[in-house]
Parts: C-alpha cells; structure tokens; sequence
C-alpha cells in the first residue's frame, strides 16, 4: 500500500501492508493454504482478511484507483471464492477471523469485512469479541471492558440475527488482561453469555498461551438460570439536543452599493463511517499481559 505523498504508507505502529488488490498478494496467501492443508491440517483460518485500520488510511494509496468499501468488500469475497474452491478439491475447512463489531456494525467498517457476505463463503466465523476491545459507549456501556457478559451477549445476538442462526458461529472470547484484570470469573461470565445465547463453539485467546483453566468446569444449572434484565438490550444514548441559532443581526443601513447576493452554500458532504479504533497488536497484548502475570515485589 503507498502513502499519497509517495512511498509506503505505515500505520501508527510503523507497519506496512500490502495491497489487496494484486493479484500476486492473494495467489501468495492461497498458496500458503494449501500448502498447509497439503501438510494435514484439517482447516485453514484466514486472520487479517481486511484492508488496513490503524492510522491514518485516509492516506493509504492502493493499485486500484477506485478502491471503496464496495470494491473492498467485493474483493474480500473473491478472494474467499478462489480459498474455497481450491481447499474444497483438498477437503479441508475454512473459517475467518473477523471484527468483533461487524456482528452489529451496518457497514464493512472501512476494511471491507461484511460478516454477512464472509460467513457464506466459510464453514465458521470468529468475531474477536474481546470486551477490552470496545470503546467506551459501545452498547451503551460506560466501561465495556467491564461488562463482559454483556458485550458477548448483545453482540452474539446481533449476529445470530444477521446469520440467521448460531450454525456457524465460533467466537474468539478474551483470555488476557488489558486494562481490567481478567482471571476466572470474567472469562467464565463470557463462556456463560455464550452459552445462554446457544453458541457452544469459541475460541479463547492468550497472547502468551497462559490459560485460565479454572473457568472452563462445566456450567451447573443454578448457574445457566437466567438473571433478571442481564439480556435485555442495550439502552440506546439520547439524541443530542441542537444548540439553537442565534438571531440574525439586524440589517444595517447603507449608503454604499449593495454587493451581489452571496452564491447558494454548496450541499455539506456527508461524513465518511468511522474507522474502528485503533486495536493493540499482539506485542501489546504481550506486554500488558506479562505486566499482569509479574508477582509483586516485596518490600524491604
């Protein structure tokens, strides 16, 4: 991807991407499938199938000049098409990891990922729905890295919604500590949301493989009984009141030549969807998680 000054665009990590749009970027990356299934893997997951979201992408400069979230999501189908013939002749599975908030956002969210449109190409979809990832706001919620019954809740019956079911839904559920310690009740209220919304498949994710074995006992039935209002839909923020506009002046009088009338004000531009925030990558999520992990010095 080039940056529109000339050279290579990098995001705010000072990672640079490549283009979608070249063919051999995509012949590289099926050949790398296959050559995995060919080895006896029995699915392929594609991760990162999307166009760049951290930084300034309004910069990013790509070979097709009329790049859009159509032909952003267009090209992310095609390129599931071509995945799926070839590990079909192979007869190995294909799933994608994807957003966390494409379960509800109404848009490719500026990366070209349409869960609707992925989830028919594949045998599962994996929305990472990790809680610590949200914004503030998000559902409602003041702190969503808090609420992570909640957030895996709402979004996964977003989802069920959009798919028509949980048939193909398989979660990435938030293992690691990210602003909020994570231990055994947190991923267990996760699991649980899962659960309760008729999805038994998902994935736990821990930057460093340290697992919270303890929160994967099975469930007793006291514990699978519903809360009273814990799955009632998120609260939707009230409209923001319109300052009122001020008075016009009172005309003036003049002994000059009045001036021409003022040109009609051009049509506003509607603004563009917003990109998703900004996600910690894996080394970020490695440093928060052995900062976590590190036992307390004792003092002298």
């Amino acid at each position: 991807v080039q940056d529109e000054a000339g050279g290579l665009w990098k995001n705010q990590n000072n990672v640079v991407w490549v283009d979608p749009y070249r063919k051999e970027v995509r012949d590289y990356n099926l050949d790398v499938a296959e050559a995995a299934a060919r080895a006896g893997f029995d699915e392929v997951q594609f991760d990162y199938i999307r166009f760049p979201s951290d930084g300034d992408t309004k910069r990013c400069r790509y070979s097709r000049v009329d790049h859009s979230t159509a032909t952003s999501a267009a090209l992310i189908d095609e390129f599931l098409g071509d995945a799926r013939r070839r590990l079909n002749a192979l007869g190995v599975g294909m799933s994608v990891a994807v957003f966390g908030l494409t379960t509800t956002a109404h848009d490719d969210m500026g990366i070209g990922q349409s869960i609707t449109k992925m989830t028919q190409r594949v045998d599962a979809v994996s929305p990472m729905m990790y809680p610590s990832h949200y914004a503030k706001g998000e559902y409602g919620l003041a702190s969503p890295n808090n609420e992570p019954y909640k957030i895996i809740s709402w979004g996964l019956r977003d989802a069920k919604r959009r798919l028509g079911g949980a048939d193909k839904l398989r979660p990435y559920l938030q293992d690691f500590s990210l602003g909020v310690k994570y231990g055994p009740a947190q991923v267990r209220a996760q699991l649980r949301a899962a659960r309760r919304q008729g999805v038994d498949s998902w994935i736990l994710w821990n930057p460093l493989n340290r697992y919270t074995w303890e929160a994967l006992k099975p469930f007793t039935d006291a514990e699978l009984t519903p809360i009273p209002g814990e799955d009632d839909a998120p609260a939707k923020a009230p409209a923001k009141p319109r300052p009122a506009k001020p008075a016009p002046e009172p005309a003036k009088a003049s002994t000059t030549t009045a001036p021409a009338p003022d040109a009609p004000a051009a049509p506003e531009t509607p603004e563009a969807p917003a990109a998703p925030a900004a996600l910690p990558d894996d080394q970020t999520l490695e440093k928060a998680q052995d900062k976590e992990d590190a036992p307390e010095k004792e003092e002298l």
